[in-house]
């Protein structure tokens, strides 16, 4: 419904700590990198498949508890140092992406989670990251794609690629040649 007069809303004011209810049976590790459990909305240790929700600032023990009856805060801003799979200073300004509770990557693979930027490679398996929780990466590129026919010259088409995992499930191509105009050569250069 639209309003219909003033109102008025909380804010949160400080957005670096956050408190979250731990998800039942969990033990959430201080300086452990947290997700959230798609199937019960509380947090735990990183798994494979978790939304980043932030680095624990402090333990949460929540073994014998529901879920959520155990809260714990977590970091959800700033510049961490962490271990992180072939960092170098050539992937400074990549994604980052959480592996487990522990370890990231600035390779993206399946299972992985979008957790920050990588700021600063430390060694070659250390680096700066600064911390995005809940969120998707926000890393775009567009490139330009050649596509070549037997009888006519070539064109270029703008394509964007996303860091973001995505399935493809349909694809439609559309060409601004004639279709009776002989074989399409799809290439990229």
């Amino acid at each position: 419904m639209a309003l219909t007069a003033n109102r008025e809303l909380n804010r949160f004011v400080d957005q670096e700590l956050r408190s979250f209810g731990v998800a039942a049976a969990e033990k959430v590790f201080k300086g452990a990198l947290v997700g959230i459990d798609r199937s019960s909305g509380f947090v735990r240790n990183l798994v494979s498949g978790d939304v980043f929700a932030g680095v624990a600032y402090e333990e949460a023990d929540n073994t014998g508890g529901a879920g959520g009856e155990v809260a714990v805060r977590l970091y959800t801003q700033g510049d961490f140092v962490l271990p992180v799979t072939n960092a170098a200073q050539g992937w400074v300004g990549a994604p980052v992406y959480a592996v487990d509770d522990e370890d990231t990557s600035v390779i993206f693979g399946e299972g992985k989670s979008f957790c920050g930027a990588l700021l600063e490679a430390v060694s070659a398996t250390t680096g700066v990251v600064r911390i995005m929780p809940l969120s998707a990466s926000q890393v775009e590129q567009t490139v330009s794609v050649a596509l070549e026919s037997l009888t006519s010259s070539s064109t270029t088409n703008p394509v964007l690629i996303t860091q973001r995992a995505i399935k493809i499930v349909n694809i439609d191509v559309s060409f601004n040649s004639k279709p009776d105009a002989g074989a399409l050569d799809i290439g990229t250069d």
